[in-house]
């Protein structure tokens, strides 16, 4: 997940030999697997070990059987639980994310990192906390070069990833990023080809559609920042519009259309406002100081973008594919619902389920006896 600094899992075996009471397995354990879908990227756990950190159930199977259901997850987040930060740091907020993880004192990674470049200084005190705890605190307040806030952290199987949001959709004045693969709502035309197979939806759901009360109330739509310079005796207030503020400065997943907009009505809701014309809607009160934090450039649009990242989101199952990964980009097709003229073909997608989606979170399903490998996928879309 990108909201998720580790990956993690968990596996069933069948132990018919008593290997459970030999070992044994105590939950103390590091596993070492790979799995790969054919000429795709590997998801590898032999190179950069997993940890086995709890036996969650044991119980007797046929004849003579036991089964034990093992939960896993990365070394990294293993030894976060081990290890506290009692430092002070004076640095941007990649560059101490950058010496956490690769500190042997502290996460002592191997990995390879993805970390965006980031601007102003932080003066920061650890107060013996976990190291995954300073790093959400670099996140929230991390802003690019660009004036592009809202950071994310997380690990796919490409490495561990300290990158804007913007960085996975494309940085302004840029082209989007291309997607990885075309999921399609229909039979594949050509049984043998495998490619075409694995871009065949077997199931789909709206998660979460256009919660308007909920994301309102958080400050997606409209908010005012109010800081209070305590050195200098003042008050400085900052207004927040989601269209004008954020969605006609960024780019968004689905902009290559010639005709997109943003998931919400622009229409008027109340007294002739839009819904983003209501700043009173979502208030923020924050300090600032001679040696500020510029909560005027990340507060406000990073909580935006982070209920953004809820407000449309889709759930499909498929068959697996390794060269998949939360953070990539897909587009979706899903044919509509209505009735179609002569003129339409029977694949018209639905304008407001199809489009560009970015990947939340992704679970691989293998089930080693039926031979059968799919994925979940929870993904989110900004534009229509």
């Amino acid at each position: 997940s990108i909201d998720s600094p580790f990956m993690s899992g968990n596996i069933m075996i069948n132990d018919a030999m008593g290997v459970a009471s030999v070992l044994p397995i105590l939950g103390q354990e590091r596993l070492l697997f790979t799995f790969r879908t054919p000429g795709s990227f590997p998801i590898d756990f032999d190179t950069y070990n997993a940890v086995i950190y709890n036996v969650d159930k044991r119980f007797q199977g046929t004849n003579r059987a036991q089964i034990l259901l093992l939960s896993f997850t990365t070394l990294e987040n293993y030894r976060n639980t081990r290890v506290k930060v009692s430092k002070s740091f004076k640095n941007t907020a990649s560059f101490i994310v950058q010496e956490l993880l690769t500190d042997p004192r502290y996460l002592n990674c191997k990995k390879s990192l993805h970390i965006d470049n980031s601007i102003h200084i932080k003066n920061y005190v650890a107060p013996n906390i976990r190291p995954y705890q300073v790093i959400q605190r670099m996140k929230e307040e991390a802003v690019t070069p660009q004036d592009e806030p809202h950071f994310l952290f997380y690990e796919s199987p490409r490495g561990i990833h300290f990158r804007s949001l913007d960085s996975l959709i494309g940085q302004g004045g840029e082209l989007s990023m291309p997607h990885v693969r075309s999921y399609k709502y229909q039979p594949s035309d050509e049984k043998e080809n495998i490619n075409d197979s694995l871009s065949t939806i077997l199931n789909w759901e709206i998660e979460e559609s256009s919660n308007t009360f909920f994301s309102g109330r958080a400050g997606m739509f409209a908010s005012t920042l109010t800081c209070h310079d305590i050195y200098n005796k003042n008050i400085e207030k900052y207004g927040y519009d989601y269209i004008e503020s954020m969605f006609k400065k960024r780019n968004s997943l689905n902009q290559e259309s010639k005709k997109y907009g943003p998931m919400i009505s622009e229409s008027p809701v109340d007294i002739e406002k839009k819904l983003t014309e209501f700043p009173d809607t979502r208030q923020f009160v924050h300090p600032k100081s001679k040696d500020t934090n510029h909560s005027d450039k990340w507060l406000q649009e990073g909580q935006s973008r982070r209920i953004e990242r809820e407000f449309f989101t889709i759930q499909i199952e498929v068959f697996g594919d390794t060269n998949i990964m939360c953070g990539d980009i897909i587009e979706i097709i899903i044919p509509t619902n209505r009735e179609l003229s002569s003129s339409d073909v029977d694949t018209f997608p639905d304008p407001i389920l199809s489009g560009r989606y970015l990947i939340i979170s992704l679970a691989h399903q293998v089930n080693h006896p039926s031979q059968q490998h799919t994925m979940v996928l929870t993904a989110m879309k900004d534009s229509v």
